[in-house]
């Protein structure tokens, strides 16, 4: 079966769009941080690295130091990756994260 037609604009639009404006804590970054499994690692109880994601507070604290180990720079080696042992989290929901802190970590 061969498409009908070549046109770009006749291809359907992306329908899960990256919307990053307005990010909120509660509304986008904790269900990112529930979602990706952080607290097994980093919560008050168990604080790997000293990094706390439990809540507004400590991850508005944490969140500069979050972001690079959520996008696996390459220049990061393979246990500073997070989740560790886990999936990469979605370029969607690192886009989120990065949006969130420009501007200006709103709960």
């Amino acid at each position: 079966m061969a498409c009908a037609t070549n046109k770009e604009a006749d291809l359907p639009k992306d329908p899960i769009a990256c919307d990053t404006l307005s990010m909120s804590y509660a509304i986008h970054i904790a269900p990112i941080i529930q979602s990706n499994r952080c607290l097994d690692c980093h919560s008050a109880q168990t604080a790997t690295a000293g990094i706390i994601l439990d809540n507004l507070a400590d991850v508005s604290t944490n969140a500069e130091k979050v972001l690079p180990t959520i996008t696996w720079a390459p220049s990061l080696p393979p246990g500073k990756k997070m989740p560790v042992g886990g999936p990469q989290v979605s370029p969607c929901e690192v886009n989120k994260f990065a949006a969130w802190i420009k501007q200006g970590k709103q709960p």
